[in-house]
């Protein structure tokens, strides 16, 4: 928790929806048309004239663009879960053409293959019906834009508030950046990358999941091996398995033969597909662990990998896998 939050500060609390596009002062409710216009019954301006948009099929819309400094607080949308594997969010800083933040949606809310989940975890929320939150602080010096682009095959409405302040941002402020890696599939013998050697000084904060199996037994003894600040071969941090990493233990199982899901403020399992199998060819398996108390702080570079190890339960031995991995990540950076 923030516990200076109810003090005063030098910053101004602003606010973007399709009712205040610019989020300026005293510009809110001044819609006079809008998606819901004919739902108004003539009640006038002010009364729920433009709380949407629909994006067109293969269309992108700008739900935010800010060019002053300052800080994205909280971001709210909300759109019909079957269409949320096809949208993706570019996050642009300071007016650079390349986005810091680039994925799908449904990646972005650890809900990859896009099942309808609800859980309340630190840094992402979803609530019931549907309602998706991203509390990452997102610093901004020059300004910030947010594209959504649909690439689903029919529109899409979406419905969404971004929470901001207006404020000087410190010189030891990072900027919010993820990276996206797949592995399809997994090359024997080689793990998976879940972020290439980045130069700079900040900290690794998260790491998002999507997991496929190729084999008919346990999936989950590799590691993940962060190598920081100019280590080559063997990496300075070393977990002892991916359901470890992940915060749960002993095959993400309850019950003998059942995996249970969780969601928690910092660690989960938030998709199990199919939910009711176990230990089968191609299932999908979704995870996230976010590292808020815990930050994994780098002064030169890091690098980030993750094996792909399973268990042979015939041999009693570990086997290697070729499975069909994709990853997000998010690390904050200081960047120059």
């Amino acid at each position: 928790m923030n516990n200076s939050f109810y003090k005063i500060k030098n910053s101004k609390t602003r606010s973007i929806s399709m009712e205040n596009i610019s989020g300026a002062k005293g510009e809110g409710g001044k819609a006079l048309v809008g998606a819901n216009l004919e739902f108004a019954n003539g009640l006038g301006q002010g009364y729920k004239i433009s709380p949407c948009v629909n994006i067109g099929a293969h269309s992108s819309f700008t739900i935010a663009d800010i060019k002053d400094s300052g800080q994205i607080t909280h971001i709210w949308l909300t759109l019909d879960s079957n269409q949320v594997k096809k949208l993706n969010i570019n996050v642009y800083y300071d007016g650079l053409k390349d986005p810091a933040i680039s994925c799908p949606l449904s990646l972005f809310f650890a809900i990859p293959n896009g099942t309808r989940q609800y859980f309340d975890s630190s840094m992402i929320t979803i609530n019931p019906g549907f309602g998706l939150s991203s509390w990452w602080p997102m610093p901004f010096r020059k300004g910030i834009k947010i594209v959504i682009t649909n690439n689903n095959e029919t529109s899409a409405v979406l419905y969404f508030q971004i929470d901001y302040e207006l404020r000087t941002v410190e010189d030891d402020e990072c900027y919010l950046h993820t990276f996206v890696s797949t592995s399809a599939p997994l090359k024997e013998k080689e793990n998976h990358v879940i972020l290439p050697t980045l130069k700079g000084k900040g900290c690794y904060v998260g790491t998002i999941m999507d997991f496929e199996t190729d084999f008919i037994t346990w999936w989950g003894e590799g590691e993940i091996k962060c190598f920081l600040d100019g280590d080559d071969k063997f990496p300075t941090i070393c977990g002892t398995g991916t359901e470890d990493y992940f915060l749960g233990a002993w095959n993400f199982e309850d019950i003998p033969g059942h995996y249970q899901k969780f969601m928690g403020q910092y660690a989960g399992l938030t998709e199990i597909v199919p939910y009711d199998a176990y230990c089968i060819k191609n299932q999908k398996f979704a995870m996230y662990r976010f590292h808020i108390l815990d930050p994994i702080r780098f002064e030169e570079d890091i690098r980030v990998e993750i094996q792909s190890i399973g268990w042979d339960d015939a041999k009693r031995v570990y086997r290697l896998q070729k499975n069909n991995i994709t990853t997000l990540c998010f690390v904050y950076l200081l960047d120059k």
